[in-house]
């Protein structure tokens, strides 16, 4: 229930719904986890980490319960906190794309281009690409001359076009990114676009920048002043 009203931009009584769920059911991991992905979307942080270490707790099992504790980590920027969980999610399945995909993006919140560019490798592999695309596109994101190139690969046809938003900033700043991330919105790649990690790839300053909160509510995202 809570999935539909937030769908139909009730978010309040989303929210509702799903403190509803987890006190029928306070036990329920993957009802602490959508609830955390909820208060992301709403851009309460502390809140969806509480949560998410909540479900963690309750299913210390789930990939996907501990990948998104160490995106939430990141996207709060506390990556330190976040490498013990990838490293986890490595151990429990170290080719699946969604673990490959937050650690593109915590490589290079590091500042660790070639181990991110040596990451996605991996994840172009997963996701189907061929070797020789896979390695074309490594050797790019390499070539400080050429990592632009590969930015415009990766909103064009890469998997994760959301990852761009990160490479942007980290080659060239918030601006680029808000570049980035306009350019990715006006694209037929908005079609493929994840909500919910796109929000994750978001940093605490483009998070808090108004130009950020215009483009998101093209996505559904609630605005600032309509989380009260």
């Amino acid at each position: 229930l809570g999935e539909i009203l937030e769908y139909r931009n009730r978010w309040d009584e989303a929210g509702e719904a799903f403190k509803q769920g987890i006190a029928l059911s306070p036990r329920y991991a993957t009802g602490h986890q959508w609830y955390s992905y909820h208060l992301m979307d709403r851009n309460r942080w502390d809140e969806a980490i509480r949560e998410m270490e909540r479900a963690r707790e309750l299913d210390p099992l789930s990939l996907v319960i501990v990948v998104s504790l160490a995106i939430a980590y990141d996207a709060a920027n506390r990556p330190a906190e976040a490498t013990p969980l990838y490293d986890q999610a490595q151990a429990l399945h170290p080719e699946h794309p969604l673990t490959l995909v937050f650690l593109v993006t915590h490589y290079l919140i590091l500042g660790r281009i070639d181990s991110a560019a040596a990451m996605h490798h991996r994840l172009r592999i997963a996701a189907g690409a061929d070797s020789v695309a896979a390695a074309e596109i490594e050797r790019r994101w390499r070539d400080p001359g050429l990592r632009r190139a590969a930015l415009h690969e990766i909103m064009v046809k890469g998997p994760y076009a959301e990852t761009g938003v990160v490479l942007a900033g980290t080659l060239d700043g918030d601006e680029a990114a808000i570049s980035y991330l306009a350019a990715l919105m006006k694209s037929p790649r908005r079609e493929v676009v994840n909500k919910e990690i796109l929000i994750c790839f978001l940093g605490p300053r483009l998070r808090a920048n108004p130009r950020v909160w215009d483009i998101l509510a093209q996505y559904g995202y609630p605005r600032p002043e309509e989380k009260r």
